[in-house]
């Protein structure tokens, strides 16, 4: 895409913004699912060059996603949970799932998977 009345122009200097990226992430939240693939194919064809918008509308998706697991785990028995644990292939998804098993077998706190924060600092 070519800014008009400049050769090989950034985007993201007049463009694709941080106040632009705000805004497109909270309307998407009102946009349908469909809507958002269509306008992630158009920004992986059209602006290959700006992975932060594709990033934006599939972190989107992502986060439509787990809500919809969500509601599906609230309503499953803890066996049926088991079974799903070891058939999900997302960590997201498999984190969700743990987390309400752990849950419902009455932890008192939960286990974190993730690296100790002195570890990620480095």
């Amino acid at each position: 895409m070519k800014v008009p009345g400049a050769a090989d122009a950034d985007l993201r200097l007049h463009f694709i913004t941080a106040e632009y990226l705000a805004r497109m992430r909270q309307r998407a939240r009102a946009w349908s699912d469909a809507f958002i693939a269509l306008q992630l194919d158009h920004f992986k064809r059209e602006l290959p060059d700006y992975p932060e918008l594709q990033e934006l509308l599939e972190g989107e998706l992502h986060a439509r996603q787990l809500n919809k697991l969500r509601r599906i785990i609230r309503k499953t028995g803890d066996q049926e949970l088991r079974q799903m644990l070891t058939t999900l292939g997302d960590p997201d998804q498999r984190e969700l799932v743990a987390t309400e098993l752990e849950i419902r077998g009455g932890a008192r706190r939960l286990a974190d998977g993730g690296a100790p924060a002195a570890a990620i600092a480095r």
